[in-house]
């Protein structure tokens, strides 16, 4: 299944079972490289953010949890109580918002984004939508 998505006014598909598949034009892919970017998916989304276009939220920067599984004297994370719960029914239209306008790329994190208890459903809904998904994890949950 390929979604068809816009950010920027950039026109490309992409393929939500494989984790950095994008499809552009020819057009799009010499502009790419005549600014000197590379063809990743950082690097595209590094181009679509430097377009001079309306704006476009090109990156979430999403912390969703100031809660740890971990203790480490040098981390910053030092607040486990669990008052800032993420949930995806509330974030869902904003998320949808975002979708529509034109989001490309969402760093998830935290502390420990693999807590908050509706993570793989924000993120199965993110990557069905076509957006490129990079999850910041000490990776002590991953099952």
């Amino acid at each position: 299944m390929i979604v068809k998505r816009v950010s920027c006014g950039v026109h490309y598909s992409v393929d939500p079972t494989n984790s950095s598949d994008i499809y552009l034009d020819k057009e799009i892919i010499k502009l790419i490289k005549e600014g000197g970017y590379a063809l990743s998916i950082s690097g595209v989304g590094d181009f679509l953010r430097n377009r001079q276009v309306a704006f476009s939220p090109v990156l979430l920067n999403w912390d969703m949890t100031s809660r740890c599984n971990f203790d480490c004297p040098f981390c910053y994370i030092r607040d486990n109580d669990a008052k800032d719960v993420v949930n995806f029914n509330n974030s869902k239209r904003i998320l949808n918002e975002l979708i529509s306008i034109g989001l490309y790329e969402v760093y998830l994190s935290g502390g420990e984004c693999l807590l908050v208890e509706d993570f793989l459903e924000i993120y199965t809904f993110l990557k069905e939508r076509g957006i490129f998904v990079t999850v910041f994890t000490n990776g002590s949950l991953i099952n």
